[in-house]
């Protein structure tokens, strides 16, 4: 459990036995006073829950998230890159971050490099650049410690972005 006091910026995390009993588990003292909403969920696609912090005065979120988007909702897909949906048939993962949806695709001459490729609101391409190192996307995770995101495609190889990289 989290409980936040946005008046001080502190917050402290508890955990429950199931029985009604629970013990403190750490304090935070130099967390933001302008978050207005806490979102929990699995952002990051492991065992554990993560939270999403939202400021509403900045109008951004905090930290990057992945959400899986059906084929049916994919922004066009730019020539010289393979359908994300190959490889994910269900959905794809994407990032989402300060407006804008972030895609990897592999490129159809086979690579060893994924697209990352921008989209805003109205779906149009705001920025496009290579990142090597893997190539065929199947999982995105957030580290939100490191600021920064992993992309892991074919024989578990990986690229690593900063959240640097994704500012716009």
């Amino acid at each position: 459990m989290l409980f936040y006091d946005p008046t001080t910026g502190e917050g402290e995390f508890y955990t429950t036995d199931g029985s009604g009993n629970i013990a403190f588990l750490k304090k935070h003292t130099d967390w933001r006073k302008t978050w207005k909403l806490i979102v929990p969920g699995n952002f990051g696609g492991n065992d554990y829950t993560d939270l999403l912090f939202y400021d509403t005065t900045a109008t951004s979120l905090t930290a990057p998230i992945v959400v899986t988007v059906p084929p049916a909702n994919a922004p066009t897909i730019p020539q010289g890159f393979h359908s994300p949906f190959s490889f994910t048939p269900s959905g794809a993962p994407v990032i989402q971050w300060n407006g804008y949806t972030y895609w990897a695709y592999s490129y159809t001459d086979n690579r060893m490099a994924m697209a990352i490729v921008a989209y805003d609101a109205k779906g149009q391409i705001v920025k496009q650049w290579e990142k090597p190192g893997a190539r065929y996307l199947t999982s995105i995770t957030v580290d939100a410690e490191g600021k920064t995101i992993t992309l892991t495609g074919q024989a578990n190889l990986t690229t690593v972005l900063s959240w640097d990289e994704l500012k716009l």
